[in-house]
């Protein structure tokens, strides 16, 4: 008598094995043998005379089985050479959800990151950890480390990503040269800084200066007193 007869499952990537178990076998069956139907189209291997183990067999999901219910019929027979009827074997493989490939992301010191806008989660249940530990608000964190996301769909499937967050230290630069300059007469000033490099420049309303470089453009910028940023 088999037990099983329907199997559930998820798409993966690599392939599964599933197992078979029977009990009270009647007259002695030595071998069996699976035909797959066709349809859907699959990679499930077909069996013909195999030796039956005791108490069950493993049937495998070829890997990258598409979602879908596949079909096959399932006889034994014995030394005597008599078959016994069919019975259907069904396994419905369930899609899973795909996260894509982890990532790794950064938040400046004095702020937060949120950790629910790098993947899409739409209609999953999603739970996040780190360290194992859950994460009570992922939309609002501000510790380094290794998280993981673990997802699940309405069929129980799942998928996993990991997020490397880093915290960016804020930079540590001093403006200095307060640079004062009539239009005609020094069209370029430059505004010098000390500390941490690779920042941005920018100005007040009507300051014209190079983002990159802190060159200001005397001649374009609007006449008044400006505050300048890096």
């Amino acid at each position: 008598e088999f037990r099983r007869v329907l199997f559930r499952s998820c798409q993966r990537a690599n392939s599964q094995t599933i197992n078979l178990t029977y009990t009270n076998p009647v007259n002695d069956p030595i071998l069996y043998s699976i035909i797959w139907n066709s349809t859907p189209s699959n990679n499930f291997t077909q069996v013909t005379d195999a030796p039956l183990p005791a108490d069950s067999f493993s049937i495998t999901i070829p890997a990258g089985t598409a979602p879908g219910t596949y079909s096959g019929t399932l006889t034994v027979s014995n030394s005597g050479g008599c078959v016994s009827g069919s019975i259907q074997l069904s396994i419905i493989v369930n899609p899973s959800p795909s996260l894509g490939s982890d990532i790794t992301s950064g938040y400046c010191s004095n702020s937060s990151a949120n950790l629910t806008t790098l993947f899409n989660t739409a209609g999953l249940t999603a739970t996040w950890t780190l360290n194992g530990n859950p994460v009570a608000n992922p939309s609002s964190v501000n510790q380094p480390g290794n998280y993981q996301l673990i997802v699940v769909n309405s069929s129980g499937c799942s998928d996993t990503a990991m997020v490397t967050l880093n915290s960016t230290p804020l930079p540590n630069a001093t403006l200095f040269n307060t640079p004062s300059a009539c239009g005609n007469i020094s069209p370029t000033v430059n505004v010098a800084v000390s500390g941490t490099s690779g920042g941005v420049f920018s100005g007040t309303p009507g300051l014209v200066i190079n983002s990159g470089t802190g060159i200001i453009n005397v001649a374009q910028s609007t006449a008044g007193t400006h505050t300048i940023t890096y």
